[in-house]
């Protein structure tokens, strides 16, 4: 994984992301290095498999566009390395289309207007709805585009 901390080693073949799915301008961005004295670490709360290890990526700050990374934060394996399932996150990106369309066919009508067609509404499984989110963490995690704050807190000018 590209934001994951490791050594200089390269990933094995199984854990490689396709060329087409790597941005160029984000593969040559150079690696991170910890300019703090004291390194924050967030570790993972959850219990971690035996056969599984916690992914590491970096926690940053909202300080500044350019700051540098304040320390490295545990992940775990069941949320952020689930294998792609292109499946799932099309069924979730469905059933959340037609949900949205759904909610906006109920801000009124015609008075005797006709029926219309038979709802076609569903809800799609609580499990897949959360295997879904879990695919799509995974996904950004890989490709290097989920970051990891410290606070929420943005800085304004007012005092």
């Amino acid at each position: 994984f590209m934001s994951s901390v490791s050594t200089d080693a390269p990933l094995p073949p199984n854990l490689r992301l396709p060329a087409n799915l790597v941005d160029p301008s984000r593969a040559s961005k150079s690696k991170h290095t910890l300019m703090n004295t004291e390194p924050q670490f967030m570790s993972c709360d959850s219990a971690v498999p035996t056969h599984l290890s916690p992914l590491l990526t970096w926690v940053e700050s909202l300080e500044s566009q350019q700051a540098e990374p304040v320390g490295v934060s545990q992940l775990h394996p069941d949320v952020f390395a689930v294998p792609s399932r292109l499946d799932i996150l099309h069924q979730v990106e469905m059933w959340q289309r037609s949900y949205k369309r759904i909610l906006r066919q109920h801000q009124g009508g015609v008075v005797h207007g006709p029926r219309g067609p038979t709802s076609y509404y569903y809800m799609l499984p609580m499990k897949v709805r959360v295997m879904g989110l879990k695919v799509a963490l995974s996904s950004k995690l890989a490709q290097d585009y989920l970051y990891v704050v410290d606070s929420l807190d943005l800085p304004t000018p007012d005092p």
